[in-house]
Parts: structure tokens; C-alpha cells; sequence
């Protein structure tokens, strides 16, 4: 998995992708992210005390979301256990794996999700 980057004016077509992206980032760095929607903005925060934030909205107009305030500083420390990281997430990102081979051992499958 890539490390997603996040700027100020970086586009996305639609808050779904905005929100995978966010999530994307926190499973990476380890961090515990919380989302908040409402029906045209987006606000990723991290844990309490943490200054950690990125905001998207949408642009006037069109369908498509971009970022608009972004505070790349962490202060806190990483997780162990993501909230972020869930079995539904696994399974999107996973399912050719499970598709190609139903016998799938899981120190293989461990090995591929480190990879």
C-alpha cells in the first residue's frame, strides 16, 4: 500500500474518494482517524489534543471535492489497534486475492497484507 499524500487544493471526484483516501492515510501511519460527513464537506480529525486535520468541500458547481485546509502535524503517537482498519476495508481491498484462491492460507494471506 502506497503512502497517500494530502495537499491544499488536491481534488478528488467525490467525497467516497476523499474518504477512502483519508482512511488510506490513517491505516498506513497508524493513526486512529475520525470522519465526519455532512452532505457537502468533509472533515477528518485525529485523536483528542492531536492538531492533525484535513477538510474537503465540495466545489461550487461541480460534483468534485477538494481539500481546503490541511495541518499535516501529529503530536500524538501511533495505534496498535486501527479503528480505521475493518474487516469490510480488508475485503474490498483483498477480494481477488480470495477470489483466485479459496484455499488461501492465512500466513499467506498475513505476508501479502505486509507486503
Amino acid at each position: 500500500m502506497s503512502n497517500p499524500q494530502l495537499s491544499v487544493g488536491l481534488l478528488f471526484t467525490c467525497a467516497i474518494d476523499f474518504r477512502d483516501v483519508a482512511r488510506k492515510y490513517a491505516i498506513k501511519n497508524g493513526r486512529n482517524m475520525f470522519i465526519k460527513n455532512e452532505k457537502d464537506k468533509v472533515r477528518v480529525v485525529c485523536s483528542v489534543g492531536c492538531p492533525w486535520v484535513v477538510y474537503a468541500a465540495q466545489v461550487r458547481n461541480e460534483k468534485t471535492f477538494q481539500v481546503r485546509t490541511y495541518h499535516a502535524e501529529h503530536t500524538c503517537g501511533r495505534v496498535s489497534k486501527n479503528n480505521n482498519l475493518t474487516s469490510r476495508y480488508l475485503w474490498k481491498k483483498y477480494v481477488d486475492h480470495f477470489l483466485n484462491d479459496p484455499k488461501l492460507f492465512i500466513g499467506v494471506f498475513m505476508n501479502t497484507m505486509r507486503s
